[in-house]
């Protein structure tokens, strides 16, 4: 695969300036050049950028780097108890990369441009990890959006669309980790008694869980109980989230409740986690229930669940 000077620049986290510097002062990685004269980057350049960078987070100068051979650089990472088979795209945002974006992702919310929202949302598509969107950019946003909404700043049909540009754009990184979890990992389902589609609440739980390597199945919205409780009984995960950010209209409410009620009185030992439900839990199980009105809770919650187990 070959990438421009702005592709890997963006991947490796170090600007198209650094890397002409680099590439001009310690001949650190020469790219080829296209027909129009523009740098075009190999594979093994752009992977050998993501060491070098590394390296130089750590604390290294480039001019002790330049002239090191990748064998070199990856037991130097090894040494600093660095993953060296970390490929960017896997290594991450730098810190003012993700201030940066979080700010232009808020000004766009801000002023209703969608466009600028999916074209940061595509560059995250393509640099960042899952740990950079739990940790450093979702949860800002997400407090953005609902902080928005509380005041009648977006609409419901705003708040969809955005919610569908974010799913599409950034659930490709959730798959990528979710393909590498071993398959004894905990697994939990997540479930979307309310609404017609997905929502941001939706994507924040699985993110969450991934963050946290558990496996997920995302169900999505389901609106029939009966159904979702023989779907729980025969996968039998660990634990289930069930997402309300959709809130339950009145004229459902009682089927739901009572649907919750038989899931809960199965019997089977589980965890179950309820995001923003807009009605009362009633526990008369003695399972482990958890309500949580934020997703920074369901993320201090699912953080302490090796504690509890």
């Amino acid at each position: 695969m070959e990438y421009t000077i702005q592709a890997a620049a963006r991947i490796s986290g170090l600007s198209a300036h650094t890397l002409r510097a680099w590439e001009r002062r310690h001949n650190a990685v020469t790219p080829s050049r296209d027909e129009a004269g523009r740098r075009v980057y190999a594979q093994d350049q752009v992977d050998r950028l993501i060491q070098l960078s590394r390296l130089c987070q750590l604390g290294y100068s480039i001019g002790q780097l330049a002239d090191k051979a990748e064998d070199e650089l990856n037991i130097m990472l090894e040494n600093l108890g660095e993953d060296s088979s970390q490929k960017r795209g896997m290594l991450g945002l730098s810190p003012n990369d993700i201030e940066t974006i979080k700010g232009s992702l808020i000004l766009a919310l801000r002023f209703g441009k969608l466009d600028v929202l999916n074209h940061e949302f595509e560059k995250l598509s393509q640099s960042a990890t899952v740990s950079d969107l739990s940790k450093g950019l979702f949860p800002d946003f997400i407090r953005e959006v609902n902080h928005l909404q509380a005041n009648n700043e977006i609409s419901d049909t705003q708040r969809y669309a955005i919610s569908s540009l974010l799913t599409s754009r950034l659930y490709p990184i959730i798959a990528g980790e979710q393909s590498k979890l071993d398959s004894d990992s905990p697994l939990y389902m997540i479930v979307q008694p309310a609404g017609e589609s997905r929502s941001i609440g939706n994507f924040g739980s699985d993110l969450i869980c991934t963050n946290h390597k558990i496996r997920t199945l995302n169900l999505g919205p389901i609106g029939n109980m009966d159904s979702l409780n023989q779907i729980i009984s025969s996968v039998n995960p660990v634990g289930v989230i069930f997402d309300f950010c959709h809130q339950v209209k009145d004229h459902n409410r009682s089927e739901v409740v009572n649907g919750l009620g038989k899931i809960i009185q199965s019997g089977v030992r589980r965890e179950y986690h309820f995001l923003k439900p807009n009605f009362e839990i009633q526990n008369t199980s003695g399972m482990d229930l958890f309500t949580h009105q934020t997703l920074a809770s369901l993320d201090s919650s699912l953080a302490d669940w090796e504690q509890r187990h």
